[in-house]
């Protein structure tokens, strides 16, 4: 992948060079692009006294979310932040991440984030990409809204249904409704105007968004009408890169301190956002929207689907405890 000089201007091209590579020596400098759900970012490299010191900030003025893994390897930041489902356009293994029924719950997907097996499924990802993978961290669940009242009995056969173009997720709902899934705007607002005038029947959300949306906009949420499936269909989460040059110019003494460093940054980030979501599910069972946790109950079904390898392996290390191999023309998954 090339970097693309027409895509920006002269004014920003000079701008992203006179900012771009380490903020000082003593400083790494740490970008993303994508909407920081509660200021949680900022929140993993603050409070804990690091060996190493950061500059964070967002270079949305130069690229666009999907473009942050290109800008960490030209070395316009020292580290980058992007959404797990970019690094897929790197190693198509890495789509499994946001695949229905890769991770039985949000603390499943924490623990396998910290793991040895992790940074096994990143390798073929660091060549490619040539960044140095520093870490992944959980950012929460998606889950449905709908404007209608939803019974515990109530099917999803016939629904027109709006979800963010995840691998496994568009099959789930196809398979769930009959339909082909819309496809859902990233801003959280025009979903939500998607359901209030009817265009779907559900938009998929993102729990910690929604719950800061709600926190921050409480008499606007009381006051759409809409009803809340807590179906956890996929999780949402983000890897830390960092430039390779930059990290081989580091001290061998800070080198050391990469590692453990933000095995801590991405295990904090992880808790800020299940403490968010947790916040969500315990704030819609209580209020008086409809609440409806037993949602989509045949979602999770044992298939690989479109989303594996062109060669049909799975990375062994991934599937260790699940024993599966992925057959992607059939769908079916072997023991």
């Amino acid at each position: 992948m090339s970097f693309n000089l027409k895509a920006i201007s002269l004014t920003t091209l000079l701008f992203a060079t006179l900012s771009s590579s380490a903020v000082s020596a003593e400083q790494l400098s740490v970008s993303y692009c994508f909407g920081d759900r509660g200021g949680l970012i900022p929140k993993a490299f603050d409070g804990t006294h690091y060996p190493l010191s950061f500059h964070v900030d967002g270079f949305c003025q130069v690229f666009k979310p999907n473009r942050v893994i290109e800008g960490t390897r030209n070395g316009l930041r020292d580290i980058g932040i992007a959404h797990s489902s970019f690094a897929g356009r790197y190693d198509d293994h890495l789509g499994l991440l946001q695949y229905p029924d890769t991770f039985e719950s949000a603390e499943g997907f924490i623990n396998f984030a910290s793991s040895d097996e992790a940074k096994s499924l990143f390798q073929e990802f660091e060549k490619q990409a040539n960044v140095k993978f520093l870490g992944l961290a959980y950012l929460g669940s998606r889950n449905l809204l709908s404007k209608d009242t939803i019974r515990p009995s109530d099917k999803l056969q016939g629904k027109y249904i709006a979800v963010l173009p995840r691998p496994g997720v568009i099959e789930l709902f196809r398979e769930q409704t009959g339909r082909t899934p819309q496809k859902a705007p990233a801003h959280l607002g025009h979903r939500l105007e998607m359901i209030q005038k009817g265009v779907v029947d559900y938009v998929d959300v993102n729990s910690v968004e929604l719950n800061e949306f709600w926190r921050g906009n409480r008499f606007i949420a009381q006051n759409l009408n809409v009803n809340f499936v807590r179906s956890s269909h996929s999780f949402d989460s983000v890897i830390f890169m960092m430039n390779s040059k930059s990290f081989d110019s580091l001290p061998g003494s800070k080198r050391d301190e990469i590692e453990p460093t933000f095995q801590r940054i991405t295990r904090k980030l992880s808790m800020l956002a299940l403490d968010a979501e947790t916040e969500l599910f315990k704030r819609m069972s209580n209020s008086p929207l409809n609440y409806w946790e037993g949602a989509i109950s045949a979602k999770k079904k044992k298939k690989c689907g479109g989303t594996c390898p062109k060669n049909g392996a799975c990375p062994q290390q991934f599937f260790a405890k699940k024993k599966k191999e992925c057959c992607p023309k059939n769908g079916a998954c072997t023991q």
